[in-house]
């Protein structure tokens, strides 16, 4: 196998767990401190992580085969002309932490950060929420793909008023509005709270297969943007809210709206 045809294998591994069934649920985030993120599922290791390079920003998303060794985590990175086994040892693992210790330099496969002998730790989304967010409105939008993913435009502004454009195979076509129950709004604060909306980053990633998601959100008096059709792990959770949210309230028609986004 070439290096192109390896390439290739990889992304086809990543992407073919991202587009099963147009499903953002893949097992439990742990969340780094290293603004790195891993979801492990029965078929891989999902990884997420930034780096800077010359003082521009990058994103990773990578997918590898595992193997749980009694107390080792045994990461399989497929290569060119052979696989390489990256070890750590399973130093805790509960409900709310994991801490890994490598065993070879290349802890980077996890973080950017290559640490040989040092902690890489991790805890569960729910144990970094933050009450510090003051949210202001959040738009979103989605686009059609191959298969009937819904096309749509929502605005939510801080009193829990919703606003609504269906088209395509969204739940209503045209333009309605709701207001969210004090609970519903309540959860989507709670959600923005473990979504760590000061560190994530626009790195946009698009597959002709795929919806593009487009999202802005308003608070504390700035602006998080974000549009890619695969969005950071750290908000798949925000992702699978926002686009069950039209199915969960009482659409009533409404006239023509526009819908604003800063980008």
């Amino acid at each position: 196998m070439n290096t192109v045809k390896a390439y290739i294998f990889i992304l086809s591994f990543f992407f073919s767990i991202l587009l099963n069934g147009q499903n953002t649920s893949m097992g439990n985030l742990w969340v780094g401190d290293m603004n790195n993120y891993l979801r492990i599922d029965s078929n891989a290791i999902l990884v997420n992580y930034y780096w800077k390079y010359e003082n521009k920003s990058y994103e990773v998303k990578r997918a590898y085969y595992y193997l749980l060794i009694n107390d080792t985590l045994r990461v399989i990175e497929s290569q060119s002309k052979k696989d390489e086994n990256h070890d750590f040892i399973i130093k805790e693992k509960n409900k709310d932490n994991l801490r890994l210790v490598p065993l070879t330099q290349y802890s980077r496969i996890l973080a950017f950060e290559q640490m040989p002998q040092k902690e890489l730790v991790f805890k569960s989304q729910g144990k970094i929420f933050t009450d510090t967010i003051r949210f202001e409105k959040l738009l979103f939008a989605t686009t059609n793909c191959y298969g009937h993913c819904p096309a749509m435009t929502i605005h939510i502004d801080s009193s829990g008023l919703l606003k609504f454009k269906g088209e395509k195979y969204a739940v209503k076509q045209g333009f309605y509005q709701a207001k969210l129950s004090n609970e519903t709004l309540d959860e989507l604060l709670s959600i923005l709270g473990i979504s760590e909306i000061d560190k994530v980053e626009n790195h946009g990633e698009f597959n002709i297969d795929a919806p593009t998601h487009t999202l802005e959100i308003h608070y504390n008096n700035k602006v998080k943007f974000i549009k890619s059709a695969f969005w950071p792990f750290i908000l798949a959770k925000l992702l699978d809210f926002l686009m069950a949210i039209p199915n969960k309230v009482d659409l009533q028609k409404m006239e023509d709206v526009e819908f604003k986004f800063s980008q």
